[in-house]
């Protein structure tokens, strides 16, 4: 299929999660709920069936509607996506992913107390100050994809918006990232398509390869040279393609 050809037929809808941007905060709420969520828009918007794809710390949920509401999807797939995570698999991961992490799991409060009084301000005030955190110079393909500046400041943009309401949104959800999804990647009865960058330095590949093996039904492709962030950006359209051939 030609690129050209599908994009004007492809709609990309793309919510907040709760205590993200304008989306209200929910207490309580676990990563299973997710599809709720996503069944009361498609509802509203008039969709009966639609694809899903999470990157990144968005595929838990893209899981999540596999598991849950495999009748309403055409398709889903997840790209540079968090696994289980449980303390070896945190200590696998270097950084501030890895710091950040261990801290939900188990220093929540001094977490909290870094996000609230540092973090969250700074980067509301002054997004730059993410790029040390975000480029990673053993990556050369992330490096080069974070030196566009239409990448740059689209990434700035949404983590600023994303701290709109403060960081109540990130807080809750890295503590859920740590702990009972509820639900396993072995019960999940859907077929899921699968990327990963072989040099992602915020997600390992190891995390990825663990995540595959864990689902019954998966087409699991491992991309050589490709970061985190270069990924999902240089080859969305490969991607997006291959969701919606599963139409």
């Amino acid at each position: 299929m030609d690129t050209a050809a599908w994009k004007n037929d492809v709609r990309v809808i793309a919510p907040d999660r709760p205590g993200y941007g304008l989306s209200a905060f929910k207490p309580g709420r676990r990563i299973a709920d997710w599809p709720d969520d996503c069944v009361e828009l498609v509802d509203a918007l008039g969709i009966e069936r639609f694809s899903i794809v999470g990157v990144s710390g968005g595929g838990p949920y893209a899981l999540a509607c596999a598991w849950k509401i495999p009748s309403r999807l055409v398709s889903a797939g997840v790209v540079c996506g968090l696994g289980p995570l449980d303390r070896q698999k945190i200590q696998e991961m270097e950084g501030h992913p890895q710091i950040m992490l261990s801290l939900a799991r188990s220093a929540p409060w001094l977490l909290s107390l870094f996000c609230g009084s540092l973090f969250a301000p700074l980067v509301r005030l002054y997004p730059p100050i993410l790029m040390p955190l975000l480029v990673n110079s053993r990556v050369a393909y992330d490096r080069r994809t974070l030196d566009r500046p239409e990448v740059r400041n689209t990434l700035l943009a949404s983590v600023r918006e994303a701290l709109r309401s403060g960081p109540r949104g990130l807080l809750q959800e890295l503590s859920l990232f740590t702990g009972d999804w509820g639900f396993r990647p072995e019960d999940i009865a859907f077929r899921i398509e699968h990327w990963h960058g072989e040099r992602d330095p915020v997600i390992p590949v190891s995390h990825g390869r663990s995540l595959a093996a864990r689902l019954p039904d998966v087409r699991s492709r491992i991309i050589p040279r490709e970061g985190h962030i270069s990924l999902p950006t240089r080859l969305m359209n490969l991607i997006l393609l291959a969701i919606v051939d599963r139409q």
